[in-house]
């Protein structure tokens, strides 16, 4: 079956509409490296007019295995890929990655990372292995708690890093404009 595909205004974060994809080309656009497809949305909000631009994304598969963290978690250095993930005893861990795919503010991991993992997302340059990591809202620091709160990382110094989750997600979700 054809996809279903939503279409957002840019800059606001409700989709306008869900339509269905009625085109699909065979053909590649050599000089773009884009394929055209045709979409037909019911506008019922009477929020679609001629000549607008829109934002389309198209759901190409769902993946309920795939393991997703944030994009800004993933560094990279002569070795290859990796993440620091937060160990149950709050200590950083230097974990070597295999990235499947990345999309937009997430990356899909291949291996490295398991579900539930939290890797640290920000201040990577004053982060060691085995150095303490603090998440604020735990263990008497301040600040809001879960994926993507501040967390200080490094020996005793302060403020920098984010946490973020792997967790399993959608997968394959494309976007045209």
């Amino acid at each position: 079956g054809v996809p279903p595909t939503d279409s957002p205004v840019p800059g606001t974060p409700i989709p306008v509409e869900v339509g269905k994809v009625t085109f699909i080309d065979n053909a590649v656009d050599p000089t773009t490296g884009t394929i055209k497809l045709k979409a037909t949305f019911p506008n019922t909000s009477r929020t679609l007019w001629p000549g607008l631009f829109v934002q389309v994304a198209l759901q190409l598969t769902t993946d309920p295995h795939a393991i997703v963290v944030p994009a800004v978690a993933v560094q990279t250095s002569q070795q290859g890929q990796y993440v620091y993930v937060i160990k149950a005893d709050r200590t950083a861990e230097l974990r070597n990655v295999q990235i499947d795919r990345q999309q937009g503010e997430e990356t899909i991991i291949a291996q490295g990372v398991s579900a539930g993992e939290e890797v640290v997302t920000d201040g990577h340059l004053r982060l060691t292995p085995g150095a303490r990591v603090t998440v604020p809202g735990e263990s008497g620091t301040s600040g809001r708690r879960g994926a993507g709160a501040d967390a200080g990382a490094g020996s005793g110094s302060s403020g920098g890093a984010r946490r973020g989750e792997g967790r399993r997600g959608e997968s394959g979700r494309g976007t045209g404009y």
